[in-house]
């Protein structure tokens, strides 16, 4: 198999841009997330870990104050969310290897309202990364979103991930207009992804790894400084 297109490059890259930024080694980050891209790009149309890694990227362009760089990439990312929830809708989704009695039965008497509960839960946890990417866009574009519009993304995050499930990690900001450098906290859901992935039937997996490797941005504290634009 071609080295551009093994999907376990993409994670790899993927991890170890989540090591650099909680090590605030930011460039280093970007780098790991272009890797990241260019396997993502020999991947399907609509797979999800496109997105993910768009989004990733975007993230580590904003922090090393790259912001054309960062609004091209995050555009993308919300693009490719909106195509992975259109994958969602129509794809068929396998039963769970773990799946309970209760569950098969279900299946095997209204396979129709099962199908429809597993499909609800990947459009959930889809817009819920889909909710981050859009997070981080307000941010580099300096724009406040609408008090609903911020609201409904927070339900979105909480909804895929809950609300106590992700970890913080703090890193210097380098974006910030303010001569005294002040902290941004990116949040990692990778440990409840491992936890999740191992549960995961094989066909499900590539959104899995994208949503909970999709990485978010906590919003500025109100300090108000604005993103450098270059």
């Amino acid at each position: 198999m071609n080295e551009m297109n093994r999907p376990d490059a993409w994670l790899a890259c993927t991890l170890a841009g989540l090591r650099a930024v909680e090590d605030a080694r930011i460039d280093e980050a970007a780098s790991f997330w272009r890797d990241s891209c260019a396997f993502a790009d020999n991947l399907p149309d609509e797979d999800p870990r496109r997105a993910a890694a768009l989004s990733n990227l975007g993230l580590g362009e904003l922090v090393a104050s790259r912001r054309t760089q960062a609004i091209a990439a995050l555009s993308a990312a919300r693009t490719q969310w909106r195509n992975v929830e259109a994958w969602i809708q129509r794809v068929d989704i396998p039963s769970t290897a773990s799946s309970s009695m209760f569950h098969f039965l279900l299946a095997a008497n209204h396979p129709d309202v099962l199908t429809g509960l597993r499909r609800k839960k990947y459009l959930t946890l889809c817009a819920g990364a889909a909710a981050l990417t859009e997070s981080i866009y307000d941010q580099v574009c300096a724009d406040s979103a609408e008090p609903d519009h911020a609201l409904l993304r927070a339900q979105a995050i909480q909804a895929a991930f809950g609300e106590d499930a992700t970890g913080t990690r703090v890193l210097v900001d380098l974006t910030g207009a303010s001569p005294a450098r002040r902290v941004r906290i990116v949040k990692s859901t990778e440990a409840q992804w491992r936890s999740v992935a191992k549960n995961t039937v094989v066909e499900m997996r590539p959104l899995i790894d994208a949503a909970y490797l999709t990485v978010g941005l906590k919003p500025d504290s109100g300090d108000g400084a604005r993103p450098h634009r270059d």
